[in-house]
């Protein structure tokens, strides 16, 4: 793994004192590294990784250096690993998964739904890899599981650190205060133990369309070591006959163009793939990821296109240079200018709501009128 034997902290000017006047900022670093020291020995001593296969550990290196090569597209410059360190990479087995990953008990007959967790309080993430799993052949899930992560760990801005509730063994606690555009409330859980997080959907949104997009770069660029799930997912959409997008009826025309020259049923599959077929992990066979947050955001892409003139690489750069770069003038003034004043808060604060929505649709009555 890129970090094999490092346990990479995070930048001193990424830890951020709430309301602690009288505590050096010195202290408070030594602290962070001492809890999280004390956090990696103990995993250490509990847990069993999994190693990665060469070729996994290849993969990763590849997500890394495509990251930026994909975000440079947006003009985000300078959003790589070059100026930070990499989070520690684990991947765990389901009971490893369970304890230090999901922070619950093993429970073997409930599925897991959830394969990967970045943690920014120890800079580090965790995937879960099914025991039967044949090596290799899901390396298109490994990836894009991993992109999201590294793409979650390079958004993040800052921790908070403040007084610990009365109680509790150390004296303050150390939580996220930005990751991407996702934002908590300073010392929020001095104050409800049910904190009102903003941009939550948005984040995830925004880092999934961003991982499936990396992703795809990455195994269009290596067709033979994808051929497994490349030719798995061409099987698939042969048989999606409703299913129209252009994806699918791509595979439908080749196959009727493919069995009139008299091509048989067996190598059908390997000439779509061999025939400009571009895959993507999207429309692969296992469940996607954030499915009603990423449709929301194309909604809201749709609307702010509709509005300003602006094409979906212009609108979409705004939302990722507020995601790795911090500041939201920019996104704010066009949301609201093009939507109405308070949209952004709406979009921050009630992201599938009835408010929302209306305004979304508003645009399209219009357009229909016209």
């Amino acid at each position: 793994m890129p970090t094999e034997d490092q346990h990479p902290s995070i930048d001193p000017d990424r830890l951020h004192r709430f309301r602690l006047p009288d505590v050096p900022d010195e202290t408070i670093r030594r602290e962070y590294e001492t809890c999280r020291k004390k956090y990696f020995d103990e995993f250490q001593a509990n847990t069993h990784p999994i190693k990665p296969t060469p070729e996994q550990e290849q993969l990763i290196k590849e997500a890394i250096q495509q990251i930026p090569r994909t975000l440079d597209a947006y003009g985000i410059l300078n959003a790589d690993f070059s100026q930070r360190p990499l989070p520690k990479m684990f991947f765990l087995d389901r009971k490893d998964f369970y304890k230090y990953a999901l922070h619950k008990e093993l429970n073997t007959r409930e599925m897991v739904t959830v394969r990967a967790i970045y943690d920014s309080t120890i800079h580090a993430f965790f995937m879960y890899l099914p025991k039967g799993r044949k090596r290799n052949e899901r390396n298109e899930e490994i990836l894009h599981h991993n992109v999201h992560e590294l793409l979650h760990a390079l958004s993040f801005r800052r921790l908070q650190v403040y007084k610990s509730k009365p109680g509790l063994e150390y004296g303050r606690t150390v939580d996220p205060q930005r990751t991407g555009v996702r934002m908590v409330p300073w010392g929020y859980d001095t104050q409800t133990d049910d904190p009102h997080l903003k941009f939550t959907d948005l984040n995830e949104a925004i880092t999934e369309d961003l991982a499936i997009e990396v992703t795809n770069n990455i195994i269009n660029a290596h067709p033979d070591q994808f051929r497994h799930a490349i030719l798995g997912q061409i099987h698939v959409l042969l048989r999606r006959s409703r299913l129209k997008t252009a994806r699918t009826i791509f595979v439908q025309d080749k196959e009727k163009e493919l069995e009139k020259d008299g091509v048989p049923y067996s190598e059908l599959t390997d000439r779509i793939a061999q025939s400009g077929y571009s895959f993507n992990i999207d429309e692969n066979m296992f469940k996607q990821n954030y499915p009603k947050e990423r449709k929301r955001f194309h909604h809201i892409i749709d609307a702010l296109c509709r509005r300003t003139g602006k094409t979906q690489q212009e609108i979409k750069a705004l939302f990722y240079g507020a995601y790795f770069l911090g500041p939201l003038r920019d996104l704010a003034k066009t949301v609201d200018g093009a939507i109405g004043k308070g949209t952004l808060r709406l979009i921050a604060d009630d992201y599938f709501g009835d408010a929302l929505t209306e305004r979304l649709k508003q645009g399209e009555t219009n357009k229909k009128n016209t």
